[in-house]
């Protein structure tokens, strides 16, 4: 991929790691992708960045790419800084968790600007009190489906039917299926974990902002959500922050 000498980019911050003097970190640009840029120097005290260069803050970067390759930060403006998430252990702990993820699924130079819209979603989610539990278990949902991993949950996979009431999943396909079509299910969808899986797939996170739920639903689709990262997602381990799920 051919970059300008000096690019712009809307960027989230999943992490970051000291290198001698300089700090590299590992962004989330809606342009761009997952990428690694080198703050030079931002690892000494003090230095021009200060504290900004910490995973959540929301901003737009100044990069170039040197001539060996890689890119290296220029200015970064920030946006946001999500400062209600990390005031909540609750919530810092669901926002981070994510952050794992998506750094772990995406590969590097690939955008993604649906999902990227998404992962600014939930933390504004998070932020305007949304409960963390729920949020990151909707936003890792967001995250397979826009990535292709998650099948439909509204019909049979076997004879076409509207799902009804329970569904249930085998381990050898992931795809849903009716009541009269299962065999050797491992993992049983009762009703409100289904509609549950449809609105995070096609609704936005205001779609959950005071909706009550039973943590029961929410194992249910956590165990699915496992098992796809088990089968298909190579050995990316996939575990919620949520104490109770």
């Amino acid at each position: 991929m051919v970059f300008d000498r000096f690019i712009h980019l809307h960027a989230l911050i999943l992490g970051r790691k000291v290198v001698r003097s300089d700090k590299l970190l590992s962004i989330f640009t809606r342009e761009k992708g997952k990428l690694l840029v080198i703050a030079p120097g931002a690892a000494k005290i003090p230095n021009r960045f200060g504290g900004l260069l910490e995973p959540l803050n929301y901003g737009v970067m100044s990069v170039y790419r040197s001539t060996r390759g890689n890119l290296y930060l220029k200015e970064f403006d920030l946006g946001r800084s999500f400062w209600k998430v990390r005031s909540s252990l609750d919530r810092l702990r669901a926002s981070l968790s994510y952050l794992r993820l998506i750094e772990e699924l995406l590969p590097y130079e690939l955008p993604e600007p649906k999902l990227f819209d998404s992962s600014l979603a939930f933390l504004k989610f998070l932020e305007e009190d949304g409960d963390p539990t729920l949020g990151e278990l909707v936003a890792s949902v967001k995250v397979l489906n826009i990535l292709g991993y998650l099948p439909r949950f509204d019909v049979c996979y076997s004879c076409g039917q509207d799902l009804r009431g329970v569904a249930y999943v085998s381990g050898d396909s992931l795809f849903p299926l009716c009541e009269d079509c299962s065999s050797g299910e491992v993992i049983k969808l009762d009703d409100e974990a289904i509609t549950i899986m449809r609105d995070a797939q096609k609704g936005s996170f205001a779609t959950f902002k005071s909706r009550a739920f039973d943590l029961k639903y929410l194992k249910e689709i956590s165990l699915y959500l496992k098992l796809v990262s088990d089968k298909i997602l190579g050995g990316v381990k996939f575990e919620l922050s949520g104490s109770d799920i």
